[in-house]
């Protein structure tokens, strides 16, 4: 069985840029202090990381939702997300959508990523990578009264792909 050792995640952006008002110089200058640090996710880090789980998707209707405590890992085996918090998502909408790929909490048993009612679309060839820092709420089961479902809402088959690392 596979469980997470070890991710890194990084939210570079690394631009180089030629000034404006001194472009015969030749002059660069590198990027801002925008840019956070790497992030590096073990079962024993502050935040954990112990469980990944990620999935390639083609929507069959016209939203698909998961169950935090029912996902499956790379190799196949199930990953229960349950007591644990999600950390970091990554959602990637392809580039031949038609529409945007919205990620809200479920119907029944939401997990609000974004606060209560809360969503964010991701538009197509568009991906968002968002992480939490142990500041979302533990997943719950119990159908009704849980708190660990996500959906993806869009268009009929359109595609997006998904990383998340609970700890």
């Amino acid at each position: 069985m596979a469980y997470l050792t070890r991710a890194v995640s990084s939210l570079t952006i690394k631009p180089t840029m030629t000034l404006r008002n001194d472009a015969t110089s030749g002059a660069t200058v590198g990027p801002i202090a925008l840019n956070p640090a790497d992030k590096t996710y073990t079962p024993t880090s502050s935040p954990p990381g112990s469980e990944y789980a990620a999935d390639d998707v083609t929507l069959v209707g016209s939203s698909w939702t998961i169950d935090l405590t029912d996902l499956t890992d790379i190799e196949g085996i199930a990953v229960d997300g349950s007591g644990l918090k999600v950390q970091e998502i990554r959602v990637q909408a392809d580039s031949d959508n038609t529409a945007a790929i919205t990620v809200a909490g479920g119907d029944a048993d939401p997990y609000e990523l974004f606060g209560a009612g809360g969503s964010v679309p991701v538009p197509p060839g568009g991906v968002i990578v968002m992480r939490f820092e142990d500041a979302l709420d533990d997943i719950l089961t119990g159908t009704g009264a849980g708190e660990s479902d996500i959906k993806f809402s869009g268009t009929i088959g359109d595609k997006f792909s998904y990383e998340i690392i609970m700890g």
